[in-house]
Order: structure tokens, then sequence, then C-alpha cells
């Protein structure tokens, strides 16, 4: 018998489905690979504690190797993400910052996740009424930047992208 998902986050905050566990792991994957640079090595750790795992331990086993890895045993902080209208960060995306990012088939080990701007309109307007329509084109306009690589090569040639691809946020950029 296989370990169940409420054991994987034994302490404050229980998973109780395989979607929460799904969204939970893609969330801790993303952030992960996100802040993952020295002396932090989020991913080695993670990716150390599933392989690492005993031997005839389960999948789901190995996930909450990694998962403890990760965040440290034995509690996992579930993070539910509630936007308001309060949250500055959120109001800049929905108005002046749109990032487009999604996923496509076999992109990523996630599931497919296209961007959906007609989506991501109705969550603004949910939050912060319907007067505030999302507008992608904002920062080009306003600040150029439609050849990035013209544009860092004419006005940015200190920039340092020192993670590369394994940067999240790489495909916002410039790769060369």
């Amino acid at each position: 018998m296989g370990l169940p998902i409420s054991a994987i986050s034994s302490g404050h905050a229980p998973l109780n489905s395989s979607q929460q566990l799904k969204l939970y792991l893609e969330f801790s994957y993303e952030v992960s690979a996100q802040y993952d640079n020295p002396p932090a090595h989020y991913v080695s750790d993670i990716c150390n504690a599933i392989d690492g795992a005993a031997e005839g331990t389960s999948i789901l086993g190995r996930v909450a190797e990694g998962l403890n890895a990760s965040s440290g045993p034995p509690c996992h902080g579930i993070y539910v993400y509630n936007p308001s209208h309060m949250d500055e960060w959120f109001w800049q995306t929905c108005t002046e910052i749109v990032m487009p990012f999604g996923r496509g088939d076999n992109d990523t080990m996630f599931e497919a996740a296209p961007f959906d701007l007609n989506n991501y309109t109705k969550n603004c307007q949910e939050v912060f009424g319907v007067s505030v329509t999302p507008r992608p084109h904002w920062i080009t306009t306003e600040f150029g930047g439609h050849d990035i690589k013209s544009v860092l090569g004419n006005f940015a040639s200190n920039i340092i992208f020192s993670n590369g691809l394994r940067d999240p946020y790489s495909s916002g950029g410039s790769t060369n």
C-alpha cells in the first residue's frame, strides 16, 4: 500500500486531494527554481532527496522526501494565493505589467496551462472591478523594448543575467 497524500503534509495544513498536491508541487518547484542560487541550492536539495530515498520508496514517498528537503519536515505551509484589492503587485500586473506566462503540451514537467488573456482579465476585474482592463502591451509602448536585444545592446550593456536558463523568468528577457 502506498503513502496517503495526507502523510506528505503531516502537520499544519494537510493536503487532501491530488489536485492540492499537484498545485503545491508546482508552486514548490517553481519557487525552488526561481530562488536557486548560492548559497541556497534548492533544486539540488530536492533532487538529491528524491534520488536518495531508501530502496523501495514509493513515488509519493519520494515526493514527500523532496518536499521535506525543500521546506523542512514535518510541516509544509500550503501556499494559497488569494489576490485582494490591497495587493500592490497584483494591481500592477493587472494594469501595467501583464506577464503572459503559460505552458504548452510537453514544454515542462507540468500540465499544459496556456496563457488566456480573457480569463486573466476576468480575474483582474473580479478583484478590482470592471473598470480595470489589463494592458498587455503597455510596458513596451511606454518604454520600448520590442527588439530587446537591440535595446539591451544600446542602453543596458552592464546588465548580467547570472542564472541563465535556470531562471524561470528568462523567457521574458535576452538569452544571448
